[in-house]
Protein backbone atom coordinates (compact mmCIF):
# COMPACT_ATOMS: atom_id res chain seq x y z
CA UNK A 1 0.00 0.00 0.00
CA UNK A 2 1.49 3.32 -1.11
CA UNK A 3 1.76 5.94 1.63
CA UNK A 4 0.53 9.07 -0.19
CA UNK A 5 2.06 11.53 2.26
CA UNK A 6 5.44 9.79 2.18
CA UNK A 7 5.48 9.62 -1.62
CA UNK A 8 4.32 13.23 -2.02
CA UNK A 9 7.02 14.44 0.37
CA UNK A 10 9.67 12.47 -1.55
CA UNK A 11 8.60 13.96 -4.89
CA UNK A 12 8.33 17.48 -3.50
CA UNK A 13 11.79 17.20 -1.93
CA UNK A 14 13.43 15.89 -5.11
CA UNK A 15 11.54 17.91 -7.74
CA UNK A 16 14.22 20.58 -7.85
CA UNK A 17 17.52 21.36 -9.51
CA UNK A 18 18.48 18.99 -12.31
CA UNK A 19 15.76 16.52 -11.24
CA UNK A 20 13.03 19.09 -11.91
CA UNK A 21 10.08 17.57 -13.79
CA UNK A 22 7.71 19.82 -15.71
CA UNK A 23 4.70 17.59 -15.05
CA UNK A 24 4.92 17.44 -11.26
CA UNK A 25 2.92 19.83 -9.11
CA UNK A 26 4.68 22.87 -7.70
CA UNK A 27 3.34 22.52 -4.14
CA UNK A 28 3.07 19.63 -1.73
CA UNK A 29 -0.72 20.01 -1.68
CA UNK A 30 -0.87 19.81 -5.50
CA UNK A 31 1.17 16.61 -5.48
CA UNK A 32 -0.98 15.03 -2.77
CA UNK A 33 -4.13 15.86 -4.78
CA UNK A 34 -2.71 14.26 -7.94
CA UNK A 35 -1.65 11.14 -6.06
CA UNK A 36 -5.05 10.76 -4.44
CA UNK A 37 -6.73 11.12 -7.84
CA UNK A 38 -5.03 7.93 -9.01
CA UNK A 39 -1.37 8.59 -9.77
CA UNK A 40 -0.26 6.61 -6.72
CA UNK A 41 -1.70 3.47 -8.33
CA UNK A 42 0.56 3.82 -11.38
CA UNK A 43 3.89 4.43 -9.69
CA UNK A 44 7.21 2.61 -9.81
CA UNK A 45 8.94 2.87 -6.43
CA UNK A 46 12.26 1.70 -5.03
CA UNK A 47 12.85 1.41 -1.29
CA UNK A 48 15.77 1.23 1.09
CA UNK A 49 14.24 -0.23 4.21
CA UNK A 50 11.02 1.69 4.79
CA UNK A 51 12.24 4.79 2.96
CA UNK A 52 11.59 5.59 -0.71
CA UNK A 53 14.87 5.89 -2.60
CA UNK A 54 13.57 6.44 -6.15
CA UNK A 55 10.25 6.92 -7.93
CA UNK A 56 8.48 7.57 -11.19
CA UNK A 57 4.76 8.23 -11.53
CA UNK A 58 2.92 7.33 -14.71
CA UNK A 59 0.04 9.54 -15.83
CA UNK A 60 -1.67 7.21 -18.33
CA UNK A 61 -4.37 8.56 -20.62
CA UNK A 62 -6.16 7.46 -23.77
CA UNK A 63 -4.86 8.80 -27.08
CA UNK A 64 -4.97 7.97 -30.74
CA UNK A 65 -7.14 5.10 -31.89
CA UNK A 66 -7.75 1.43 -31.06
CA UNK A 67 -7.47 1.92 -27.32
CA UNK A 68 -3.94 3.29 -27.43
CA UNK A 69 -2.61 5.37 -24.58
CA UNK A 70 0.16 7.85 -23.88
CA UNK A 71 2.16 8.01 -20.66
CA UNK A 72 3.42 11.23 -19.10
CA UNK A 73 6.24 10.38 -16.72
CA UNK A 74 6.72 12.23 -13.45
CA UNK A 75 10.42 11.96 -12.77
CA UNK A 76 12.56 10.03 -12.57
CA UNK A 77 13.29 11.08 -9.00
CA UNK A 78 16.17 9.37 -7.24
CA UNK A 79 18.05 10.01 -4.05
CA UNK A 80 21.40 11.49 -5.15
CA UNK A 81 20.26 11.05 -8.79
CA UNK A 82 21.88 7.61 -8.80
CA UNK A 83 22.15 6.12 -12.32
CA UNK A 84 21.65 2.56 -11.06
CA UNK A 85 18.29 3.48 -9.57
CA UNK A 86 17.37 5.39 -12.73
CA UNK A 87 17.98 2.22 -14.79
CA UNK A 88 15.74 0.24 -12.43
CA UNK A 89 13.00 2.85 -12.75
CA UNK A 90 13.18 2.71 -16.55
CA UNK A 91 12.94 -1.09 -16.38
CA UNK A 92 9.76 -0.69 -14.33
CA UNK A 93 8.45 1.87 -16.80
CA UNK A 94 9.11 -0.51 -19.70
CA UNK A 95 7.17 -3.25 -17.94
CA UNK A 96 4.22 -0.94 -17.26
CA UNK A 97 4.21 0.35 -20.85
CA UNK A 98 4.26 -3.21 -22.20
CA UNK A 99 1.14 -4.13 -20.24
CA UNK A 100 -1.01 -1.84 -22.40
CA UNK A 101 -1.22 -0.48 -25.93
CA UNK A 102 1.21 2.36 -25.34
CA UNK A 103 1.67 4.81 -28.20
CA UNK A 104 4.14 7.38 -26.83
CA UNK A 105 5.92 8.01 -23.54
CA UNK A 106 6.60 11.64 -22.60
CA UNK A 107 9.35 12.96 -20.35
CA UNK A 108 9.58 16.64 -19.36
CA UNK A 109 12.93 17.00 -17.63
CA UNK A 110 15.69 19.51 -17.02
CA UNK A 111 18.11 19.83 -19.91
CA UNK A 112 20.89 19.60 -17.32
CA UNK A 113 19.84 16.19 -16.00
CA UNK A 114 22.75 14.33 -17.59
CA UNK A 115 22.46 11.21 -15.38
CA UNK A 116 18.94 10.53 -16.69
CA UNK A 117 19.61 11.68 -20.26
CA UNK A 118 22.71 9.45 -20.50
CA UNK A 119 20.82 6.42 -19.16
CA UNK A 120 17.98 7.03 -21.63
CA UNK A 121 20.41 7.42 -24.54
CA UNK A 122 22.08 4.11 -23.64
CA UNK A 123 18.80 2.23 -23.21
CA UNK A 124 17.80 -0.40 -25.77
CA UNK A 125 14.24 -0.42 -24.45
CA UNK A 126 13.21 3.02 -25.72
CA UNK A 127 13.61 4.88 -29.01
CA UNK A 128 13.69 8.66 -28.88
CA UNK A 129 11.28 10.02 -31.50
CA UNK A 130 11.38 13.74 -30.77
CA UNK A 131 13.17 16.09 -28.41
CA UNK A 132 12.22 19.74 -27.98
CA UNK A 133 13.61 22.37 -25.66
CA UNK A 134 11.27 24.53 -23.61
CA UNK A 135 11.84 27.57 -21.42
CA UNK A 136 9.89 28.24 -18.23
CA UNK A 137 9.06 31.90 -17.60
CA UNK A 138 7.43 33.72 -14.69
CA UNK A 139 6.23 37.26 -14.05
CA UNK A 140 4.96 39.20 -11.06
CA UNK A 141 1.40 40.36 -11.74
CA UNK A 142 1.87 43.28 -9.37
CA UNK A 143 4.36 45.02 -11.65
CA UNK A 144 3.34 47.24 -14.53
CA UNK A 145 1.88 45.43 -17.54
CA UNK A 146 0.56 46.98 -20.77
CA UNK A 147 -2.69 48.88 -20.38
CA UNK A 148 -5.70 47.23 -21.99
CA UNK A 149 -7.74 50.41 -22.09
CA UNK A 150 -8.64 52.05 -25.40
CA UNK A 151 -8.11 48.71 -27.15
CA UNK A 152 -10.32 47.39 -29.93
CA UNK A 153 -10.05 43.90 -28.45
CA UNK A 154 -12.86 42.27 -26.50
CA UNK A 155 -12.63 39.11 -24.43
CA UNK A 156 -15.29 36.39 -24.29
CA UNK A 157 -15.12 33.96 -21.38
CA UNK A 158 -16.06 30.61 -22.90
CA UNK A 159 -18.76 28.55 -21.20
CA UNK A 160 -19.50 25.95 -23.88
CA UNK A 161 -22.53 27.64 -25.40
CA UNK A 162 -20.53 29.61 -27.99
CA UNK A 163 -20.35 26.86 -30.62
CA UNK A 164 -19.19 29.13 -33.43
CA UNK A 165 -16.38 30.66 -31.40
CA UNK A 166 -15.39 27.25 -30.03
CA UNK A 167 -14.96 25.93 -33.57
CA UNK A 168 -12.70 28.87 -34.43
CA UNK A 169 -10.76 28.45 -31.18
CA UNK A 170 -10.20 24.75 -31.81
CA UNK A 171 -9.10 25.41 -35.38
CA UNK A 172 -6.50 27.97 -34.29
CA UNK A 173 -5.40 25.74 -31.40
CA UNK A 174 -4.78 22.79 -33.75
CA UNK A 175 -2.89 25.00 -36.21
CA UNK A 176 -0.76 26.81 -33.63
CA UNK A 177 -0.06 23.81 -31.38
CA UNK A 178 -0.37 20.60 -33.44
CA UNK A 179 1.32 18.55 -30.69
CA UNK A 180 -0.60 20.14 -27.81
CA UNK A 181 -1.24 17.92 -24.81
CA UNK A 182 -4.56 19.71 -24.23
CA UNK A 183 -6.71 18.47 -27.14
CA UNK A 184 -10.03 19.81 -28.38
CA UNK A 185 -11.68 16.91 -26.56
CA UNK A 186 -9.99 18.06 -23.35
CA UNK A 187 -11.17 21.61 -24.02
CA UNK A 188 -14.74 20.39 -24.47
CA UNK A 189 -14.51 18.40 -21.23
CA UNK A 190 -13.25 21.42 -19.29
CA UNK A 191 -16.07 23.57 -20.66
CA UNK A 192 -18.58 20.97 -19.48
CA UNK A 193 -17.08 21.22 -16.00
CA UNK A 194 -17.45 25.01 -15.96
CA UNK A 195 -17.67 26.80 -13.54
CA UNK A 196 -15.90 24.09 -11.52
CA UNK A 197 -12.98 23.68 -13.92
CA UNK A 198 -9.55 25.02 -12.95
CA UNK A 199 -9.22 26.29 -16.53
CA UNK A 200 -10.44 29.59 -17.99
CA UNK A 201 -10.84 29.83 -21.77
CA UNK A 202 -11.07 33.12 -23.63
CA UNK A 203 -11.90 33.94 -27.22
CA UNK A 204 -10.50 37.30 -28.28
CA UNK A 205 -12.33 39.45 -30.82
CA UNK A 206 -11.06 42.50 -32.67
CA UNK A 207 -14.00 44.71 -33.61
CA UNK A 208 -16.20 41.63 -33.52
CA UNK A 209 -13.92 39.32 -35.53
CA UNK A 210 -12.21 36.31 -33.95
CA UNK A 211 -8.53 37.13 -33.60
CA UNK A 212 -7.12 34.80 -30.94
CA UNK A 213 -7.60 32.81 -27.77
CA UNK A 214 -6.02 32.14 -24.39
CA UNK A 215 -6.25 29.17 -22.03
CA UNK A 216 -5.34 29.78 -18.40
CA UNK A 217 -5.06 27.29 -15.54
CA UNK A 218 -5.54 28.68 -12.04
CA UNK A 219 -3.68 27.48 -8.96
CA UNK A 220 -5.37 29.03 -5.96
CA UNK A 221 -2.95 27.41 -3.51
CA UNK A 222 0.05 29.29 -4.90
CA UNK A 223 -1.95 32.31 -6.21
CA UNK A 224 -0.45 31.57 -9.62
CA UNK A 225 -1.96 31.41 -13.08
CA UNK A 226 -0.39 29.26 -15.77
CA UNK A 227 -0.82 30.55 -19.30
CA UNK A 228 -1.20 27.19 -21.00
CA UNK A 229 -1.83 28.45 -24.54
CA UNK A 230 -1.98 31.80 -26.31
CA UNK A 231 -2.79 31.88 -30.01
CA UNK A 232 -3.30 34.76 -32.43
CA UNK A 233 -4.57 34.53 -36.01
CA UNK A 234 -1.93 35.19 -38.71
CA UNK A 235 -3.49 38.50 -39.73
CA UNK A 236 -3.30 39.84 -36.17
CA UNK A 237 0.36 39.05 -35.58
CA UNK A 238 2.97 41.78 -35.37
CA UNK A 239 0.41 44.36 -34.23
CA UNK A 240 0.81 44.09 -30.46
CA UNK A 241 -2.14 41.72 -30.05
CA UNK A 242 -0.25 39.25 -27.86
CA UNK A 243 1.02 42.10 -25.70
CA UNK A 244 -2.53 43.39 -25.16
CA UNK A 245 -3.81 39.91 -24.27
CA UNK A 246 -1.07 39.51 -21.66
CA UNK A 247 -2.04 42.90 -20.24
CA UNK A 248 -5.69 41.86 -20.03
CA UNK A 249 -4.85 38.61 -18.25
CA UNK A 250 -2.51 40.36 -15.81
CA UNK A 251 -5.14 42.95 -14.91
CA UNK A 252 -7.96 40.39 -14.68
CA UNK A 253 -6.18 37.96 -12.38
CA UNK A 254 -4.46 40.62 -10.29
CA UNK A 255 -7.95 41.81 -9.36
CA UNK A 256 -8.74 38.22 -8.38
CA UNK A 257 -5.77 38.18 -5.97
CA UNK A 258 -3.39 36.14 -8.12
CA UNK A 259 0.23 37.22 -7.79
CA UNK A 260 2.18 35.55 -10.58
CA UNK A 261 1.87 34.26 -14.12
CA UNK A 262 3.89 31.31 -15.40
CA UNK A 263 4.22 29.81 -18.86
CA UNK A 264 6.30 27.50 -21.01
CA UNK A 265 7.64 28.43 -24.46
CA UNK A 266 9.19 26.16 -27.07
CA UNK A 267 12.72 27.01 -28.14
CA UNK A 268 11.33 26.92 -31.68
CA UNK A 269 9.07 29.91 -31.04
CA UNK A 270 11.43 32.92 -31.10
CA UNK A 271 8.58 35.42 -31.56
CA UNK A 272 6.94 34.31 -28.30
CA UNK A 273 10.29 34.29 -26.48
CA UNK A 274 10.91 37.85 -27.64
CA UNK A 275 7.42 38.93 -26.54
CA UNK A 276 7.70 37.56 -23.01
CA UNK A 277 11.23 38.83 -22.46
CA UNK A 278 10.19 42.32 -23.62
CA UNK A 279 7.44 42.15 -20.99
CA UNK A 280 10.07 41.35 -18.32
CA UNK A 281 9.15 37.71 -17.77
CA UNK A 282 12.06 35.98 -16.04
CA UNK A 283 13.40 32.73 -17.46
CA UNK A 284 13.38 30.24 -14.59
CA UNK A 285 14.64 27.06 -16.23
CA UNK A 286 15.25 25.19 -19.47
CA UNK A 287 13.44 21.88 -19.90
CA UNK A 288 13.43 19.09 -22.48
CA UNK A 289 10.23 17.44 -23.73
CA UNK A 290 11.29 14.00 -24.90
CA UNK A 291 8.90 11.65 -26.70
CA UNK A 292 9.91 8.00 -26.87
CA UNK A 293 8.40 4.72 -27.99
CA UNK A 294 9.08 1.35 -26.43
Amino acid sequence: MVDVQQLAAFIYRNNTGIQKCGYAGSTLADIVDDLEEGLKESSVLLYEGDEISAAVLLDIYESGEDGQCDIEVWGPFSRDNDTGRIRQLLDGLQTAASEQATRYIHFFVSGENRPFLDVLDASDAFSVLKETGHYHYAADLNVCFPSVHNSSLSYITMTGSESGLLELLNGLHDAAFPDAILTKEDIAAELKRSPHSEYDLYSILDEGCFTGYAIVRRNGITSTIHLQYLGVTPGARGRGTGRQIIGFLAETYRKRQFNSMKLVVSENNPAAICLYERLDFCRESAMQHIIVSK
